[in-house]
């Protein structure tokens, strides 16, 4: 009895082993998006996390759409981590900054449920005044 008990806690801790091995594994191969990644997973026309917020609370999809604003939210804290091609870091902070200040303002309208406010922050995330500054500055 006691050699069983000894083979079945040997190959627990095998395999516990393992999963510590495979958990460090996947850490490492997770590496934080590119900002040109982040802005083609935002702003893809037809597929774009902004176009699929829009389209699902326009169909009343509200917890579709929570969970694609999340997304959006968290790619919007990620783009601060990315480098930038080029300019002054400070510049790139502010900038990344306000960036992740409008999707969580989207999200924050998606959470709310109101669809006037999704389009007012949506609005206000698009404006192509926002999008040069940073990209005349860092690209």
């Amino acid at each position: 009895m006691l050699r069983k008990l000894s083979r079945v806690m040997a190959a627990l801790v095998a395999i516990g082993f393992m999963g510590a091995i495979a958990i460090s594994a996947n850490a490492e191969d997770k590496k934080d998006p590119t900002a040109k990644e982040i802005m083609k997973h935002v702003n893809a026309k037809q597929d774009g996390l902004i176009a699929k917020t829009k389209a699902l609370t326009k169909d009343g999809k509200w917890e579709d759409a929570a969970k694609v604003a999340k997304e959006l939210k968290d790619d919007g804290e990620a783009l601060g981590k990315a480098k930038p091609k080029k300019g002054e870091p400070d510049s790139w902070k502010k900038l990344t900054k306000a960036y992740a200040e409008r999707t969580a303002a989207i999200a924050t309208a998606v959470d709310k449920k109101d669809a006037k406010e999704v389009d007012a922050a949506v609005k206000d995330f698009t404006n192509g005044k926002n999008c040069m500054e940073c990209h005349s500055a860092h690209k």
